[in-house]
């Protein structure tokens, strides 16, 4: 289908994102910056939004499946509200797509580079050049009479991704600017870590809009000129690699961890370690589509882990950075022995010690498969039992656990099997 002016879009899909990139062209000599003479007009790029939010939210909204044999329906989407990070980042890629059409930026970067967009866990942008109106331009970004390979712009506004997860953006930010007489278009898009992460707050609430001329400085690759695009052609992928800010680790039976990390929509995760001991880092295991590992039984002492994000696009894999190193032990299990009356509304819970421990925690409950709750029990490490005050005729169900102090922080091990006592 011909339109009055040219769109290219970037889908990003958890991380994945693919670029409609273009080639062909004159060549203009070659610089490190540039600098534009060009007309903002965010008070109208704003008003843009009513637009999207009811292509969004119309009756019947469709988008083809990946064979075009099927029409899906995107049905119950939420409005996108608008981000003013995403706004800066628009503006930014509106006075560079004048230079070069295309999502690899003039200076040969990935779009995903422009501004800031550490808020932001899935990115997606659209633009287009040469339409007047917004009217004009979402209308082409709407795409009705193509086929799914022309659709990406389409699928974009409603946050499709080609898994066939929807509704995956929960903001936009978009740019118009005109330079020498053509208009330039961006919508950026993105989902937000924290639904409060960027869109009204300090310094991104920028509620007076940038309009009318401004000068904007475009750095240029320093290669031997920089093309300005004329068509559509050519597709490239690349991956916006984010890496592992959290892992939880948690002590499970046989001297083993659990660990669960944050889901960076990496294709795979994976854990190296470190005991104490040791001078560097081993590969411990590869996961792929879970944000969850259980280590085989480890010998007693300290642990150090970390983990890397794979992502791969067209059958390759690139590695984000490293995460924060986390420490944890290896603790054994007490057991608790055997409880007895000590005197007048007190027992004492026997227990088996664990070598290389800082303390003891019980907890007890009124119930098998009750809530447990912490007991602040008086503890003899050494003699190995525990005085506490039950209420007479009540049965109880304990359960003991060690722990160990890391860096000042406590270390837990796995609990006890539960054991019975009735004070009569």
């Amino acid at each position: 289908m011909k339109y009055a002016g040219k769109i290219s879009l970037i889908l990003a899909m958890a991380m994945i994102v693919t670029m409609l990139a273009s080639s062909g062209g004159k060549t203009v000599q070659a610089a490190s910056t540039t600098t534009l003479r060009v007309t903002y007009d965010q008070s109208g790029a704003r008003t843009m939004l009513a637009s999207i939010n009811e292509f969004r939210k119309s009756t019947g909204v469709w988008y083809w499946n990946s064979s075009t044999t099927k029409k899906l329906l995107a049905s119950g989407l939420g409005d996108l509200e608008y981000d003013y990070a995403l706004e800066k980042i628009a503006m930014i890629r509106a006075a560079e797509i004048a230079v070069s059409f295309s999502h690899i930026r003039p200076n040969g970067e990935s779009c995903f580079t422009a501004g800031d967009d550490s808020d932001f866990i899935v990115r997606g942008e659209n633009i287009a050049s040469g339409y007047k109106s917004i009217g004009t331009v979402v209308a082409a970004w709407e795409e009705e009479k193509e086929d799914y390979s022309g659709q990406g712009h389409r699928r974009n506004m409603l946050g499709v991704l080609s898994d066939g997860s929807t509704d995956a953006f929960d903001a936009v930010g978009v740019a118009h600017i005109v330079y020498n007489g053509t208009h330039y278009w961006v919508q950026e898009f993105g989902t937000r870590k924290s639904a409060s992460s960027t869109t009204y707050t300090t310094p991104n609430n920028y509620t007076d809009p940038i309009d009318g001329d401004k000068s904007v400085i475009v750095s240029l690759t320093a290669s031997s000129g920089t093309t300005i695009e004329k068509s559509s052609a050519t597709t490239a992928t690349a991956a916006k690699k984010t890496a592992v800010s959290a892992v939880d680790i948690v002590a499970a039976p046989g001297n083993s961890f659990k660990l669960t990390w944050d889901n960076t929509g990496a294709s795979e995760y994976i854990i190296y370690y470190k005991k104490s001991a040791w001078s560097s880092f081993k590969k411990l295991a590869t996961v792929s589509s879970k944000t969850t590992y259980t280590t085989d039984s480890l010998t007693n002492g300290t642990y150090e882990f970390k983990i890397k994000a794979g992502y791969t696009v067209s059958g390759k894999t690139t590695y984000s950075a490293y995460s924060p190193v986390f420490k944890t032990a290896t603790i054994g299990i007490p057991y608790i022995t055997g409880i007895t009356k000590y005197s007048a509304g007190r027992v004492k819970v026997k227990f088996s010690t664990v070598k290389n421990v800082d303390g003891y925690q019980f907890i007890r409950s009124t119930a098998y498969n009750g809530t447990y709750v912490d007991y602040k029990a008086v503890v003899y490490k050494v003699s190995a039992y525990a005085i506490m005050k039950p209420v007479k005729n009540k049965t109880y169900y304990y359960r003991v656990r060690a722990y160990k102090e890391v860096d000042g922080v406590k270390i837990y091990g796995a609990w006890s099997p539960v054991a019975i006592y009735t004070l009569k």
